[in-house]
């Protein structure tokens, strides 16, 4: 799981996508919002990565429910819990 972290930072979109894979595969919502955290929404190609990775890889106890131009919520729901993450794409 270190080695995708870094490389979600350091490495190029394609290595973004591997990561954001691995995480979603894994259910570490937490590391996917870190990734939005840092994401620069005027990079193209690292954008379509990360959305392509959870158009693919989104687990199906997660969904997605809110999008908009400032942030995306996705809602993991567990058996004894229930979290949400807000995950920031853009300064809002």
């Amino acid at each position: 799981m270190e080695v995708c972290k870094t490389q979600a930072v350091e490495g190029d979109f394609g290595e973004l996508f591997a990561a954001v894979c691995v995480f979603c595969r894994q259910k570490q919502g937490k590391l996917v919002a870190d990734i939005f955290e840092s994401l620069d929404v005027q990079d193209d190609e690292r954008v379509q990565a990360v959305t392509d990775a959870l158009k693919f890889e989104c687990p199906q106890d997660w969904r997605i429910v809110s999008i908009n131009c400032s942030c995306v919520v996705i809602k993991q729901f567990t058996h004894s819990c229930r979290d949400v993450w807000l995950l920031q794409i853009a300064g809002g």
